[in-house]
């Protein structure tokens, strides 16, 4: 249908653009939805404003998963430390009660720590 007004309308370039900066706002986050499903090229006129969105759902969507990946890290790291922090008072022979306490690790987990040291 969107071919069939680009063919109607056959507008001049500043029209266009015009066009294009009026519709934007109208087509709202839902287009995403819309865009993902097409399976045809886009109508010239609003193929600046599907190419604009994609490009921020593309970078929302890298944005989202830099931060997920730093998350995710830190918790990995501050789990190994964690680790770290039972085996050296295992190794200096810290009762098990005091291990838990102070690392905050469950009895499960400690005893898999046992079982690797």
């Amino acid at each position: 249908m969107l071919y069939f007004i680009d063919y109607l309308m056959e507008i001049p370039k500043e029209m266009a653009e015009k066009l294009q900066k009026d519709i934007k706002p109208m087509i709202g986050k839902g287009a995403n939805d819309m865009m993902d499903e097409q399976t045809y090229p886009d109508p010239p006129t609003l193929k600046p404003i599907f190419d604009e969105l994609r490009e921020e759902g593309k970078e929302l969507g890298k944005a989202e998963g830099r931060a997920e990946g730093r998350t995710e890290g830190k918790t990995e790291g501050k789990s190994e430390r964690t680790i770290e922090i039972a085996e050296e008072m295992l190794k200096k022979v810290f009762s098990d009660e005091e291990i838990i306490e102070i690392t905050g690790l469950t009895e499960k987990e400690l005893d898999e720590i046992k079982d690797r040291v």
